[in-house]
């Protein structure tokens, strides 16, 4: 089981040489043991940083700029989306308000012709009630006599 852990440890130490880069240090990782754990007061922040620092990740992380660039691209793509749906609830306005346009203008034009069949009606029934009320007095004189 040593020999084991002293592979395992050569293996790490060859994959940290391996990884150095110009701007950094190897630094050996000592992980402490489990008993430790809780107390992390020995290991400083500073060490954390050096030891991420040792791994080149630049292939999967994005930097500062990469950043910044998809929350713009983010940002940009958000905001041509809100401006589609603007645009959108714009025109869906506009064809709403052309049919209130449309209902209303037909609303008034059929209350005027009501308006005027129900006139025509009333002339028509007022001199229909004048005529049966001549008819029913001719009946009277004629019956009176």
């Amino acid at each position: 089981m040593r020999i084991n852990k002293t592979v395992e440890g050569d293996h790490v130490k060859e994959t940290i040489d391996i990884q150095t880069t110009a701007k950094t240090e190897p630094v050996e990782i000592t992980t402490p043991p489990p008993t430790h754990l809780a107390r992390m007061e020995g290991f400083s922040l500073k060490q954390a940083f050096k030891i991420l620092a040792s791994f080149d990740c630049s292939s999967t992380t994005l930097t500062i700029e990469q950043k910044m660039s998809c929350c713009h691209g983010g940002s940009l793509k958000e905001l041509a989306n809100r401006a589609a749906k603007a645009a959108q609830d714009k025109i869906q306005l506009t064809e709403k308000e052309s049919i209130k346009l449309t209902i209303t203008c037909n609303l008034d034009r059929n209350l005027v012709r009501y308006k005027e069949e129900l006139e025509a009606l009333g002339k028509e029934y007022e001199a229909n009630a004048k005529a049966a009320e001549e008819e029913e007095r001719s009946v009277e004189e004629n019956g009176k006599e």
